[in-house]
Order: C-alpha cells, then structure tokens, then sequence
C-alpha cells in the first residue's frame, strides 16, 4: 500500500513538475507578449501530442523550439509514466481497495463492544467462522492479503471488519478500536508475537480481556503476567481431543454435532448478568427462561467463582455472575435483550 502510494505521488509530482518548466520556460523565452495563460496552454497540448498547433509563432525563436523539443521528450515521457500508473491502478484493482480501506477505517471508528482477532491463518479461520455464526462483531488484522481475501469471500456479514497490516504495530490495534473493544484474540503462529501484542493491548486497555495462543509451554506464565485473562496451547487442545476421542467418543461426537449442524447452530454460550441488569434479584423461574427463549440456564458461575450445576428454579440471579446456557444465536439474543 505505501509502495503504490509512492509510486502515484511520484508520477503525479513528476507530472506537475513538467507543466510548471514548460509554462515557466515559455514565458522567460517568448517574453511578457503571451500571457501565463497561453504559456500554459501550450505546455498542456505539446506534452498531451494533440496536435492543435502552436498558439505563439516559435519560426523565429531557435530557443523556443530547442526547449520545445526537450519539453516533448521530458513532457510525454511523464505523461506516459502517469497514465501507466494510473492505468495499472485502476486495472489490478488498487484503486478499489484504497477506497475500500478508506471506507472501512472510517466504519471502524463508530464501532464498540466488538472483538479483535489478531492472525487469521488456519486456526484464525475457525475463529472467524465462529465469531460469524454465533453472529458477534469482530475486526481481524492480518498482515496476509491472500488470507484475508479468503476470509472476506467466505463470510458476507456486515458485522465483520478487516485491516491489512501487522497486528504487533500499535497504531493498527488502535484502528481496530482496541480502547473500545470487548475482547482480542492473539493468534499469530510466533508466541513472540503473541506476546508483544497482549502487552500493547493491555495497555491500550486495560478491561480488554485477552486470549492469546501460545506453543511453548515456558511463554504462558510470561503471557499471564503481560494482560492476558487466558492462554491456549493448541498441542495441549489437540491432545487432550485425541485422549477424549478414545475414551468418551458419544460425549466428543455430541459436541461435534452441536458445534456442526448448520441448521440449529446450537452452542454452549454465556450471558454476563451485571449490576444494572433487570434481572438482578428475580430468580430463574421468574424469569422464565422456557417462554422468552425456549431454554433454562445450564450451570450458573457466582461473581466469587463457584459454579452451580443444573441449578434450581428457586435459584435467585446476583450481579456480577453468567448464566450458561445451549442455544443458538437468536436464543442468547433475545435473553440479553432482557438485561
């Protein structure tokens, strides 16, 4: 992007720099007889090779037509560089995505409560797919075209926002609306990386909650301690899948099957219940869980980290704890709607 923007400031400087000599050395040669006007004029139509002929007499002017000649070489030369720029902008589609940058960075601005996502390789896809199902807000940053032109073909949401360009850079977390975000995923393959970025984060602010991946078992201690609220080892995941596919395969194929059916698109969800939620104080029968959206709360975690499985009707709702629940997007919607 910077490269291309040199390139179109270059041809355009170039080209003014052409007309400015051309007008001006027209002027000192001709002599204040023409006006800055016809200079102008003549400059224009001798490096364009229009062919209207000259609107001063040059027969007598030996001087005039050597500068000519020179201001035809030096004219059409940065003519044809600026139509040649201009001409491989419009036809790789530059143009179109400098427009489409400057449109999304301005949608960006007005967006809040929404979720980063930093690296969008192959396990910052299922991120993505996730987010776009269960129908959250996210904003990706990758520094990859390729994968975010994937990205792009396979999620048509309007909640969905993307930057090209490298997450570690604070200035591209900023234009995510990191000070505005509710969460960020730091998913980059070098857990270096992953580790600058919870640092900048954290410090852009510090209520984002941040997970980030990690490969080495030594860097999450390190990554605790830099901001993140929790670090996930992809070996660690894909081992304990492994395990759990041997021995408890109907418990695995029935999450499989939730996390797959396109049609009901269930998931296990949470509902932050905070202190100026309506529901503070009922209890779940008075809530009515089964009316507003065909569920009932399946494990409850108190504010002092205790969980309540299966928990009873007669269960009174405090601030500051989430309710668990199955259900699909529309279901989880419509329960923080009452909140």
């Amino acid at each position: 992007m910077e490269g291309l923007k040199k390139e179109i400031l270059l041809a355009v400087a170039l080209l003014i720099l052409v007309m400015l000599l051309g007008t001006v050395g027209y002027r000192i040669i001709i002599g204040p007889q023409v006006t800055w006007v016809d200079c102008a004029y003549m400059t224009i139509i001798t490096i364009a090779s229009v062919g209207y002929g000259e609107i001063f007499d040059l027969s007598q002017s030996p001087a005039g037509r050597v500068f000519t000649m020179f201001l035809i070489v030096a004219g059409v030369g940065g003519y044809m560089y600026f139509i040649s720029i201009f001409t491989a902008v419009v036809l790789e589609g530059n143009l179109l995505e400098v427009i489409r940058r400057k449109k999304m960075i301005q949608a960006l601005k007005k967006v809040e409560g929404h979720y980063i996502l930093c690296g969008c390789g192959e396990t910052g896809m299922h991120i993505a797919n996730e987010f776009h199902e269960t129908r959250r807000p996210l904003v990706v940053i990758e520094n990859n075209k390729h994968r975010l032109e994937v990205v792009q073909q396979e999620i048509d949401n309007p909640h969905f926002y993307w930057i090209e360009g490298d997450a570690t850079d604070d200035d591209n977390l900023e234009m995510a609306g990191a000070a505005r975000a509710r969460g960020l995923i730091a998913c980059l393959p070098e857990d270096k990386d992953n580790l600058v970025i919870t640092l900048s984060a954290n410090q852009l602010n510090e209520n984002l909650r941040i997970i980030s991946r990690c490969k080495d078992s030594r860097m999450i201690g390190k990554l605790i301690r830099s901001g993140a609220a929790s670090v996930v080892s992809p070996n660690l995941i894909g081992g304990m899948r492994m395990a759990s596919e041997m021995v408890r395969p109907a418990a695995v194929s029935f999450l499989d099957i939730m996390l797959r059916d396109k049609d009901k698109n269930l998931r296990v969800e949470e509902i932050m219940i905070d202190k100026k939620s309506r529901l503070v104080g009922k209890t779940l029968d008075e809530v009515d869980f089964w009316k507003v959206a065909g569920l009932f709360p399946i494990a409850v975690s108190k504010a002092d980290g205790t969980w309540i499985y299966n928990p009873m009707p007669q269960h009174r709702i405090e601030a500051g704890t989430n309710l668990v629940i199955i259900g699909n997007a529309d279901q989880r919607e419509k329960i923080e709607a009452l909140s």
